[in-house]
């Protein structure tokens, strides 16, 4: 049986178990990538950024959503309102394709479990957190997956360009020499639903 839970404090648990299965996934990341300025992360050592997810959800309630089977998680987004990611809010470039932020939310990461990959669960991920965005009121959801021209394009840490395209995101513009930024408005088409 699948659920989709918000990663809420009393949750942390949950998340730190499938990310420690993981070694904190991608280097130790602990999913604070986005949620630092470039500096505040790099002078952080895995312990140091495992704390600062844990002080974020202090500070804004949840930082993503759970996906769980036979409630074991599985899969995990990190998704918010354009606050919670400070990574993003630095990046001059996104901000020649924005007009008004105060209801846009973001998608920054998407991790499934090494043992239950190709089954689909990192698009469920997405799905329950779109819904979930729109649930909260959001305008507008932007997601930003890397397009590497000099070699394999698929699917990253942060999805892909044909994964975002399937949920009905359009390509609003690059934001970087691999960095694409893309938009969803009004919610996922009828036969994109889950």
């Amino acid at each position: 049986m699948e659920r989709f839970e918000l990663l809420e404090k009393e949750r942390w648990s949950d998340f730190e178990k499938l990310f420690e299965k993981h070694k904190g996934v991608r280097g130790g990341c602990w999913c604070s990538f986005y949620l630092a300025s470039s500096g505040e992360y790099a002078r952080l050592d895995r312990e140091g950024r495992k704390q600062l997810h844990i002080d974020k959800l202090d500070q804004y309630l949840f930082t993503g959503g759970l996906l769980y089977v036979d409630d074991v998680p599985v899969a995990w987004c990190q998704f918010g309102p354009h606050s919670l990611l400070t990574r993003f809010l630095r990046n001059r470039n996104i901000d020649e394709f924005e007009t008004d932020l105060e209801n846009v939310w973001r998608i920054s990461c998407i991790f499934v479990d090494k043992d239950f990959r190709k089954h689909g669960y990192g698009r469920k991920v997405v799905e329950k957190a779109i819904e979930s965005m729109m649930n909260f009121g959001a305008s507008a959801i932007e997601a930003f997956p890397f397009d590497f021209k000099d070699r394999d394009g698929g699917f990253q840490h942060n999805g892909s360009i044909d994964f975002y395209l399937g949920l009905g995101f359009e390509e609003i513009g690059r934001i970087g020499k691999n960095e694409v930024l893309m938009r969803l408005k009004g919610g996922l088409t009828q036969e994109k639903s889950f």
